[in-house]
């Protein structure tokens, strides 16, 4: 990035915005620490659900079963947030190459990490958006 007009610019990662034209997905970059942090979600579902008949299972309003009798009632989940004393050496690297958040009053350059799957670059734009306006630049 390089500023025009000779004012610096204040280089934010929230002025990102990545959006699928095909499936109008968007997201944000992710920040070093959302890529090789420290802590990690882990999510338990129960047993409670076993030995009752039929398979049952819903999300979002849609769902689907088999077997006689009642539905079964939706599995229990518990989420746990297990935090690593071990720092990840990924983490550092990450933190030299992505994009810095600070005033840029000469030319930066830095990576940003977008958590899209599965996305062709022909359908992606990449939206930069500041005071004076936005900035949309398309891939091929």
């Amino acid at each position: 990035m390089t500023p025009k007009g000779g004012k610096p610019l204040d280089v934010h990662l929230d002025d990102f915005l990545i959006r699928s034209e095909q499936t109008g997905e968007h997201s944000g970059p992710l920040a070093a620490a959302q890529i090789a942090g420290q802590g990690t979600l882990v999510l338990h579902q129960s047993d409670a659900q076993k030995g009752k008949s039929g398979i049952s299972w819903g999300m979002g309003g849609l769902g689907m079963g088999a077997g006689g009798g009642s539905a079964a009632p939706p599995p229990e989940v518990r989420a746990e947030i297990k935090n690593s004393e071990n720092r990840d050496p990924l983490l550092d690297v990450l933190k030299r190459k992505i994009l810095a958040e600070k005033p840029a009053g000469e030319t930066v350059s830095g990576l940003l990490f977008f958590p899209l799957d599965k996305e062709k670059p022909k359908n992606l734009v990449l939206i930069y958006s500041t005071e004076p306006g936005k900035l949309r630049i398309k891939f091929k």
